[in-house]
């Protein structure tokens, strides 16, 4: 990995390193963000060219393993090899994942474009604060480790591998730089970082992991006696939007030969049953493959291109996790009855394949304007337990209690002040009073929807008399000095939905004096 002549994959990675220092000191035009998804292309091309040479590697290493007779000798030396390239293939899915999460909690794509890829917070806020950052680190570790351990079993010579993730004083780049020499991995790599940069960051690392495979199969089939197979090799392939699926989700990948003929016309199946072939861009034959995922577990099918008089059959494994479900509200576990109370309920684990159906036990369900927003309007005092399925599969549930709605506040304005709460109101402006009913904060803060109140009837009475009033605005007839009190009748509270619905005060008088 260190010293000698620079390859163009070393030069790509370097130029990307300084690109990003720049963006830590400059604000990000769209100009050079969009050399970053540019980089982030190349390096996810680069992936893929250098994951087909691994695999033809491994194609090589089981063809002489078999043809030699399958000798005991060799045996350590295969399952080493095949156990190195399944926890590969789940490494760089999982990174897949985290780059798809990236795009995601950024806004998601619009016409093939990124739309948070100048977004600088979420993807340092995911990666510095959530778990995701220090999974992520730990996985690189973990499967570095697991890579000097095989090697060092297997006898196989190499220098040991060290670990991807560098701080800043690891960095040639950063290492005499005071401000960044300081900095661990994760926060080298990801602080203030737009979303484009991120990942750019997470396919060059996706590169290391790969070319580190391809050095350790290289020297297990140098060790056995394989040759490597070159790129023309017809080899099956299965490429997963990840080999973890939650229940009610779907599991989706391509089927693929990979470097096949535009002109063959392959048959394949799963578990037996044909799937439907297509070319992709690039004219590569693709079978697309969907399994939806009902139980949790491990699961695998038998994947087989068949192609003249040859098959080619390869049984590929996926795990089916339960997902888990957060419920988002701003009236945390309890809600108001006969007011819209607004959720937002996802699956994190669930992917691109979340499509929640969402019904409530003594509420009605309203549908939001994003995927698991919904407001949940309580029918009664009874608490109301919130169900969520995905696809149809049930995945979770909460319970919610409900609490009734704070009475407003009256309050009595005279002169734009108030006069309910003042010793005095001079007689000049308390002929003229505006009547208020003021919501709670909290209430209005939590539903400001269902928080609109208007004063509709009541008397003033005075000492020149008694006067009946039906607006907020009233006029005071024949005012003089002394107490005056307001007895309010009516209230009304105009819901979420245009209705309205009667208030029952527990304190109806308001007084104040008149000098």
């Amino acid at each position: 990995m260190a010293g000698g002549k620079q390859s163009p994959r070393d030069k790509m990675i370097g130029m990307m390193y300084l690109v990003l220092t720049a963006l830590l000191a400059l604000q990000v035009s769209n100009a050079v963000l969009e050399k970053f998804v540019f980089i982030d292309g190349t390096l996810t091309q680069l992936v893929g060219e250098t994951a087909k040479k691994n695999v033809g590697t491994i194609q090589s290493i089981e063809t002489e393993f078999v043809k030699k007779g399958k000798p005991g000798k060799d045996k350590p030396l295969y399952d080493g090899a095949m156990t190195l390239r399944e926890s590969t293939v789940e490494l760089i899915a999982k990174m897949d994942s985290l780059k798809e999460k990236m795009v995601k909690i950024t806004g998601g794509r619009e016409e093939g474009k990124i739309v948070g890829g100048k977004d600088y917070d979420k993807v340092s806020t995911l990666m510095l604060q959530q778990p995701d950052g220090k999974q992520f680190e730990a996985d690189l570790d973990a499967y570095v480790d697991n890579l000097n351990n095989v090697s060092k079993t297997l006898g196989l010579g190499l220098e040991e591998f060290k670990q991807l993730t560098k701080d800043g004083s690891e960095i040639d780049l950063f290492k005499n730089d005071p401000d960044q020499n300081v900095k661990d991995f994760l926060t080298v790599t990801f602080e203030s970082t737009p979303t484009a940069a991120g990942m750019a960051s997470v396919s060059q690392l996706q590169s290391e992991v790969l070319e580190y495979e391809g050095k350790l199969l290289a020297a297990i089939a140098g060790k056995i006696g394989a040759e490597i197979i070159t790129i023309n090799t017809i080899v099956p392939m299965v490429r997963a939007e990840s080999n973890i699926v939650t229940v009610g989700g779907t599991y989706s990948a391509d089927l693929f030969i990979a470097a096949s003929n535009s002109n063959a016309d392959p048959l394949m199946t799963v578990d037996g049953k044909e799937i439907a072939v297509e070319p992709d861009a690039n004219n590569m034959k693709m079978g697309k493959i969907s399994i939806p995922a009902r139980s949790v577990g491990e699961h695998s099918f038998v994947a087989k291109i068949a192609m003249n008089d040859t098959t080619f059959t390869q049984t590929i494994k996926y795990t089916v996790t339960a997902p888990t479900v957060t419920f988002s509200s701003s009236t945390l576990k309890a809600l108001y009855e006969n007011c819209a109370n607004g959720l937002t309920i996802q699956c994190p684990n669930c992917g691109n394949s979340y499509d929640p159906g969402i019904t409530a036990s003594n509420a009605k369900v309203l549908k939001g304007k994003g995927v698991g927003m919904v407001e949940i309007v309580p029918t009664s005092r009874k608490a109301v337990t919130i169900s969520v399925s995905n696809s149809g599969v049930p995945i979770g549930k909460e319970t919610f209690q409900v609490k009734r709605i704070p009475e407003p506040k009256i309050q009595i304005l005279a002169g734009g002040q108030r006069a309910d709460n003042r010793d005095f109101v001079p007689l000049s402006v308390a002929n003229r009073i505006v009547v208020q009913a003021v919501p709670d904060e909290n209430f209005r803060a939590e539903v400001p929807r269902d928080a609109d109140y208007r004063v509709m009837s009541g008397r003033v009475i005075h000492s020149a008399g008694t006067q009946a009033f039906s607006s907020p605005n009233i006029t005071i007839n024949g005012l003089r000095p002394g107490p005056v009190s307001i007895q309010i009748d009516g209230v009304v509270r105009r819901r979420y939905d245009g209705s309205t619905e009667k208030v029952t005060l527990d304190s109806k008088f308001r007084s104040f004096n008149v000098r």
